[in-house]
């Protein structure tokens, strides 16, 4: 998914550069989707910024349109520019700017981000003295536009920021003398910020407003008087601060406020019409709505991608009390297309042309209906999306293994009229399709592959099965809502998975450096059960990691940690492939308290699941399997997601809000390649029955 974060240009761009490339515009266009595109011939010597000056776009509208091009610029390289009429170009831009300023995104280096602009990753590296590196995401480059500075020197004067934990956008302007405005001015790209963003500080030419403090160190000395049935979500609504902010200058405030006290109020950070809520422990989405008395459907709307639970890194939009709200989210603005026709094609290995001969002895079924339950699941889907109004048709091919008829279906020319493809198909018939996908710019779902490099130079796959990288990241996530961790990563050995272990705990160590207040001790412990048992027994949270698949260790681990152990104290998280371990003792898994990670995971206590399960029975005569929950799962989830993206879907799959079954999907898209699955399902057991702590 090309990430709505993609490349921003915010300073105005000058009419011409010294020492670049002119670039002519091309006399080929070519008509797509209704649409008039050039085609341009990348020649020696060009930039994507360059490129972007000639025929009037943004850098961020090349790549969307061709995302290729993120890699670099290779001669003889033919790429698509949208062409737009004369009311839709921007009006010429002033020849006095002379730096614009670059969003990182995430897996950006300083070479990629040269590669852009036609500059040396020397000249960007002297031009932000403050840089962090490794780049991180929503860091904030400026990158110079007269290319003749290869010799430019960084300067020592003040002109950055760096953010650290638990600072806000008040306490840093304070810092500086400046108001929050001119500091927001200086970094027109920032609504909320986080430890590690850098900001650009006002330059010294800057008309500055002086700050006057009042007693109670309230800006300006303005002041509120509070009144019956009001609260501090609401006063924060009413002056566009935060409750936060508010609570800065207001040391020792309660939260049940009492009538006719006064509240010092500071600076107006309402930006755009809306403040910024930095999310508490266990707070979700209504909470939020009911404290703020907003509508949560406006929450929603501003808040594009942030699920029903919010993580407390996560910030929130919240619209200022009287104020109308720009709504800017890219290309997912959430709509409503039940009207459109939407054409899912299903390709499935049923080989129904063999059933007379399909007979298994072994085990008296059909291979031929080995993969039909997925179909079964998804008409399930398909029939109650058509009673909310959705008008989705399904086009069924019947693909059997090691057979040309795939062959002949692909040159079908109904099939490009698809909207999305499922590939329920062996390796090699899935790539042949994919490739098809890709020709077409058909978005393809693989629903069943472990294999990464089916996402491989095609950004039209989408992976459904989760990697293991992203295990960590969900791994990372049981201790949001604690404190005061104790955390022990055990290895059977000093190789045996060894990367994993490293790159776990250095994701854990990133999250101690961000809230130093999450862990107070994380190690790493090479085979050693008799010194984690006993560091486990004063300690007051412990967690136990265990980064090992042989059977035989594993067993042997927990019966010795399970020894004297008081039940519930520690908490043992095992990898997913420990839930095929035949011998996995029971007493055990309550005993140490274990939690499991599964890609995919149903909820038989959740209503929907068991309204599924009954609709199923009931027309199919039959017990849905995982296949069936897949199939529905999927049809629901893109469904749901082209109902409310329309044709851009592919793009907002993070922003589609639908219920399922099996997972809480979390897609993430990597440069040229796919699209990918992260979410794992982290549960334990209580009274021998999963219990999701994640979802």
């Amino acid at each position: 998914m090309l990430r709505r974060t993609a490349l921003s240009i915010i300073c105005l761009f000058f009419v011409f550069l010294l020492f670049s490339q002119e670039v002519n515009v091309s006399p080929i266009v070519k008509q797509e989707n209704g649409k008039s595109f050039y085609i341009h011939t990348i020649q020696k010597g060009e930039t994507l910024y360059s490129i972007s000056r000639a025929y009037k776009v943004s850098v961020d509208e090349i790549i969307m349109m061709n995302p290729q091009v993120q890699d670099g610029l290779k001669v003889y390289q033919e790429i698509k520019i949208e062409k737009k009429d004369s009311s839709e170009v921007k009006a010429s831009v002033p020849t006095s700017a002379t730096y614009v300023n670059h969003i990182v995104r995430a897996n950006e280096t300083l070479e990629s981000i040269a590669k852009v602009y036609g500059v040396s990753s020397t000249v960007i590296r002297n031009t932000n003295p403050h840089i962090i590196m490794p780049l991180q995401k929503d860091q904030i480059l400026r990158i110079p536009l007269d290319f003749n500075v290869e010799n430019i020197k960084a300067k020592p004067t003040k002109e950055f920021h760096v953010v650290k934990a638990k600072e806000t956008i008040y306490g840093i302007a304070r810092q500086y003398s400046i108001t929050p405005d001119q500091l927001r001015q200086a970094n027109p790209q920032m609504t909320s910020i986080k430890p590690g963003d850098t900001l650009f500080l006002p330059s010294k030419e800057v008309e500055q407003t002086p700050i006057e403090k009042s007693s109670g160190n309230a800006i300006n000395g303005l002041k509120h008087t509070v009144e019956p049935k009001e609260t501090l979500y609401g006063i924060a609504r009413k002056y566009g601060v935060s409750v936060t902010e508010i609570k800065e200058i207001n040391p020792n405030l309660p939260d049940a406020l009492v009538i006719g006290q006064v509240i010092n109020i500071p600076d107006s950070t309402g930006h755009n019409g809306f403040i910024i809520h930095k999310s508490q422990n266990n707070e979700n989405m209504s909470d939020i709505a009911e404290n703020y008395k907003v509508d949560k459907k406006v929450l929603e709307t501003l808040n594009p991608g942030i699920g029903r639970k919010i993580d407390p890194s996560e910030s929130v939009r919240i619209p200022v009390e009287g104020k109308s709200v720009p709504v800017s989210s890219g290309n997912c603005n959430r709509g409503d297309y039940r009207d459109d026709t939407f054409n899912i094609s299903l390709l499935i290995p049923l080989s129904l042309s063999r059933v007379d001969s399909a007979w298994s002895e072994k085990d008296g079924n059909i291979s031929s209906f080995r993969f039909l339950s997925f179909y079964e699941g998804m008409l399930v889907a398909l029939d109650s999306l058509q009673k909310a109004g959705a008008n989705i048709n399904l086009r069924v091919y019947d693909i059997p293994k090691d057979n040309p008829v795939l062959s002949k279906v692909l040159q079908k020319p109904e099939l490009k009229e698809s909207d999305l493809i499922i590939g329920l198909l062996f390796a090699d018939d899935f790539e042949k399709a994919a490739k098809y996908a890709k020709q077409n710019n058909i978005p393809i779902v693989n629903p069943l592959s472990r294999r990464r490099d089916v996402i491989n130079d095609n950004q039209w796959v989408i992976k459904v099965y989760p990697d293991k990288v992203s295990q960590q990241e969900m791994l990372a996530r049981v201790f949001d809502q604690t404190t005061n961790n104790q955390v022990y990563i055990v290895r059977a050995n000093k190789f045996q998975s060894a990367d994993y272990a490293n790159s776990l705990y250095k994701r854990l160590k990133e999250v101690d450096r961000i809230d130093p207040n999450r862990f107070s001790r994380i190690r790493m412990v090479v085979d050693s059960v008799s010194w984690v048992k006993q560091m486990t027994q004063n300690d007051e949270n412990p967690t136990v990691l265990v980064v090992a698949e042989n059977p035989a260790y594993v067993m042997d681990f927990l019966r010795k940690m399970g020894q004297g152990a008081v039940n519930g104290k520690i908490r043992i998280i095992g990898l997913p492939n420990w839930q095929d371990i035949d011998k996995l003792e029971v007493g055990l898994i309550d005993k140490l308290n274990f939690h499991f990670l599964a890609p995919y995971l149903v909820d038989y206590k959740n209503e929907d699941v068991k309204g599924f399960i009954s609709t199923f029975r009931n027309r199919f005569a039959a017990e849905p399997d995982e296949l069936a929950y897949s199939g529905f799962d999927l049809t629901w989830f893109f469904s749901h997601s082209m109902i409310q993206f329309g044709d851009n879907f592919i793009d907002c799959l993070n922003s589609t809000r639908a219920k399922c079954i099996l997972s809480a999907y979390d897609f993430e898209k990597s440069p040229n390649k796919g699209i990918e699955n992260r979410f794992w399902n982290i549960y334990h057991v209580e009274q021998f029955k999963p219990v999701i702590i994640n979802r």
